[in-house]
């Protein structure tokens, strides 16, 4: 989506070509992170001023902009337009102005503090300026030339080249009033959350187009660490297969993930399911029912086996089997899988797994003789996240997604304590805009996740409190809350991660705090914030964000 206009039925024919070049030309490559708002009215001293325009951004600020048309140029000090000399800088005009909307702003106790203002001023009808810009007060990047209207993007992001962590919903909101007090405060509104997760949505699209294309080779495995992309992709296989008119099962070991890829597959046009959910299947018109006590050696190897001997009186075939979190398949689990092919079809094995993540099979060995498709970034978080996730196995941040918020730790160190900072972290995330359904609580292991389910969390907006619950219990006005073995390939907007040893095991930290896309709030005792690095603290600045973010 473009970036908006604030009002939202502003008239951009009613401004002078030259207004109109920068506006046209930002809201097309800017996107809904953006705001611009043309003619903002300021009082400066001795008579009224107008900012041309002032393009906002949680992450980068507002960028203040002075336009003038025509042949501008600096000749021997002197600012001429069309030949003419101008009573008062371009640069000098915008100045000013940022001068005075800083006193309205002060004024009506609208909060500045992490909110850069910039300026800058735009001369659509020149070509361009040299490098070392037009004087002292004017270098060439805070100049918006022809040229650089062409890649207004770059240009902004050069500008507004130190992004910060976002203001929140409320502090926008009122810095946006500031600008138009005459626009109705619902017009105004936005969720940070909804159109950053759209913002990095479409990233995922755009960078997974070469592995979503790869399904046509019969043996495939798609690597990759945590928010890689890897499920996007077998989603987007699945509906592939589908399309070709192929029968096609699809699997993980994850029963939650399991039923999220079941909702996102068309009706009937393919089995979804946990591996052992299809061998039981498969098993039981043969007499083989699940004990009434199964071990996990019944599952893990009697059950295959027993399908395997078996398979020839199985009619059940596939064209396609798509396995995600491979990483948890043991290898005659796969083997097992290759066997179910129909010798008639295209026998298609497309796996996606993290060798990092397996923290349900110890020493996981890739199948031999697939061909081999790696996923380097980090699209699923924020690239403050990303940067801490890196520390425990995962993917390089994604240079185009948002910064975010630098992840919290917040001090707990006993049950007590445990159960009102999460109660805490939670109602932060609600106060913020997030839906219940859009936050994840994750418990380093069963037993803390155990404790906490069932934790009433209150809101501020009268509604009844929303509830702590496991996944088969999650309704739209509940918050989940699962370990980490059972979280394992789920996301959400917000997640509180909950420790309550010092030292947890790596792997199991990584696929914590890697659910998460826009807001991190770990919890645990001090020794943890300090393995870690985190400081206990409110939600750190943007300088105490973790090295590469």
């Amino acid at each position: 989506m473009p970036a908006r206009l604030l009002p939202a039925d502003f008239d951009v024919s009613t401004l002078p070509d030259s207004e109109r070049a920068l506006v046209e030309a930002l809201r097309a490559e800017l996107d809904e992170e953006w705001t611009l708002v043309p003619r903002v009215v300021v009082a400066a001293p001795g008579k009224d001023g107008e900012i041309d325009l002032v393009a906002v951004s949680r992450t980068r600020g507002a960028i203040l902009f002075e336009v003038k048309g025509g042949a501008v140029s600096l000749q021997q000090g002197r600012w001429l337009q069309n030949g003419r000399a101008l009573d008062k800088s371009p640069v000098d005009q915008v100045v000013a102005a940022k001068h005075a909307l800083v006193r309205r702003m002060r004024a009506m106790g609208v909060p500045l503090q992490g909110f850069f203002l910039l300026h800058a001023v735009c001369f659509p009808d020149v070509e361009d300026v040299p490098d070392e810009g037009l004087g002292p007060g004017c270098p060439a990047r805070i100049v918006f030339t022809a040229r650089a209207l062409q890649w207004p993007k770059q240009a902004v992001w050069a500008l507004a080249d130190r992004p910060h962590a976002p203001v929140s919903d409320d502090e926008l909101q009122r810095f946006l009033r500031a600008l138009c007090p005459d626009v109705p405060a619902g017009a105004v509104a936005s969720s940070y959350f909804a159109s950053t997760e759209e913002q990095m949505h479409r990233a995922t699209r755009d960078m997974l187009l070469v592995a979503k294309g790869a399904d046509v080779n019969q043996r495939l495995l798609l690597t990759g660490g945590p928010g890689s992309g890897k499920t996007a992709v077998v989603r987007a296989w699945v509906e592939q297969a589908i399309a070709r008119g192929e029968r096609v099962a699809v699997m993980c070991f994850n029963k939650p993930v399991s039923t999220w890829l079941a909702s996102k597959a068309a009706d009937g046009a393919a089995y979804v399911g946990t591996f052992h959910e299809l061998l039981t299947k498969l098993a039981a018109p043969l007499g083989q029912a699940v004990p009434s006590s199964p071990t996990p050696a019944w599952f893990a190897d009697e059950l295959p086996a027993f399908v395997a001997a078996h398979l020839h009186a199985i009619e059940q075939r596939f064209d396609t089997v798509i396995v995600d979190e491979g990483q948890d398949f043991l290898p005659h689990w796969l083997a097992l899988l290759q066997s179910s092919l129909d010798e008639r079809g295209p026998r298609r094995l497309l796996v996606a797994a993290d060798p990092g993540q397996a923290i349900n099979v110890e020493r996981w060995q890739p199948p031999p003789d697939m061909m081999r498709l790696h996923l380097p970034v980090n699209l699923r978080n924020s690239r403050s996240i990303a940067a801490f996730a890196r520390r425990f196995g995962g993917g390089e941040p994604y240079l185009h997604n948002v910064i975010g918020e630098p992840p919290a730790f917040v001090v707990a160190n006993g049950r007590n304590e445990r159960l009102k900072r999460v109660r805490g972290a939670v109602q932060e995330a609600l106060a913020a805009g997030v839906p219940p359904a859009k936050i994840l609580v994750v418990g380093v292991d069963h037993e803390t996740a155990a404790e906490l389910r069932g934790l009433p969390v209150e809101r501020d907006s009268g509604f009844d409190p929303v509830r702590l619950v496991s996944w088969d219990e999650r309704d739209e006005d509940s918050v989940v809350c699962e370990s980490v073995r059972r979280a394992k390939g789920l996301e959400a907007s917000a997640v509180v991660f909950v420790c309550r040893d010092a030292a947890p095991d790596p792997r199991r930290f990584g696929v914590g705090v890697s659910r998460a896309r826009v807001r991190l709030c770990v919890i645990g005792p001090a020794a943890l914030g300090e393995t870690l690095g985190l400081s206990p603290a409110a939600r750190p600045s943007a300088a105490a964000a973790p090295d590469g973010a």
